[in-house]
């Protein structure tokens, strides 16, 4: 990232020709910077069968994120399953954001009169669901399997 500094006053004093002297002799010209990311993009997936109505998310799911969620999610939304599943068995990280996405998913399935189920969520998971009166929202078991599904 560049943080552009040209328009600061000194900048500007030399730009129109006119001269600077700072009677500070430390004081500097500011200069451009480039600010390098300490962390790079998170890992994240999400794998959508809108014919089963189930979310698989795997990696780091924060506030980066949601807007992949989102779109992922979008196929479930438009179909007329009667209950979306989101497995969370391949999460390795989850921030306050994220779950406040997967709350907006919910609702919009409530919307429709659908339900949510979420699932295979590990200790620290459901400690973190549990911290934001979420519990309710988590599913302990499996998604069904195929055979289940034609039957």
């Amino acid at each position: 990232m560049t943080v552009p500094v040209d328009d600061h006053p000194l900048r500007k004093a030399e730009a129109s020709g006119g001269s600077y002297a700072p009677a500070d002799p430390y004081v500097h010209l500011p200069t451009r910077v480039t600010v390098r990311s300490q962390r790079p993009l998170p890992d994240f997936h999400v794998v959508a069968e809108p014919a089963t109505g189930q979310l698989t998310v795997i990696g780091e799911f924060d506030l980066a994120c949601g807007g992949r969620f989102r779109a992922a999610s979008a196929a479930i939304l438009a179909g007329d399953a009667a209950e979306a599943v989101v497995d969370l068995t391949r999460l390795a990280f989850i921030d306050a954001r994220a779950i406040e996405t997967l709350v907006e998913f919910g609702n919009s399935l409530a919307g429709r009169g659908a339900t949510l189920r979420i699932i295979n969520a590990d200790a620290r998971v459901v400690r973190i669901f549990a911290i934001c009166g979420l519990a309710a929202m988590l599913t302990a078991g499996t998604p069904p399997s195929r055979d289940e599904e034609s039957t």
